[in-house]
């Protein structure tokens, strides 16, 4: 979110400088990912497996409660619950890839310099290992 204060072009100059891949973001209670994003905009690599930008993700569903994606300054969000109306949920700014309001983790897995993956998974009742959770039915 651009509006997040005077501060962020300062920092997203130093991300986009030292080729950051990956930002990581918690506080907020949600989960979700970006495209490769630069000005609040997406962006491709100039050349073939160059680099593009760095790729945001909130991790912040592990909370003690979750705050779902709503219009500013009105009570219309989307939730995991049923949407308070269906405008929130279709309007996704162009730079997410996907959003989740529910309660969940996250997991990276590294291999080397060659690969970077975020796997994100839902909370499951009684499941709590990302091998079995694509069993859960109660969530």
């Amino acid at each position: 979110d651009l509006d997040n204060g005077q501060w962020w072009p300062d920092v997203e100059d130093l991300l986009v400088k030292y080729q950051v891949d990956l930002c990581l973001w918690g506080h907020v209670h949600n989960a979700e990912q970006t495209c490769p994003l630069i000005n609040g905009r997406c962006v491709k690599p100039s050349a073939p497996g160059g680099y593009d930008a760095p790729v945001h993700a909130v991790i912040g569903n592990g909370g003690q409660s979750l705050s779902p994606h709503c219009l500013p300054q009105t009570a219309c969000c989307c939730s995991s619950d049923g949407p308070a109306c269906a405008e929130a949920c279709e309007a996704l700014p162009p730079w997410t890839l996907w959003r989740m309001d529910t309660f969940g983790y996250a997991s990276i897995v590294v291999d080397g310099a060659r690969e970077l993956v975020v796997n994100f998974y839902e909370d499951c009742v009684g499941e709590r290992h990302g091998a079995t959770m694509r069993r859960c039915t109660d969530y």
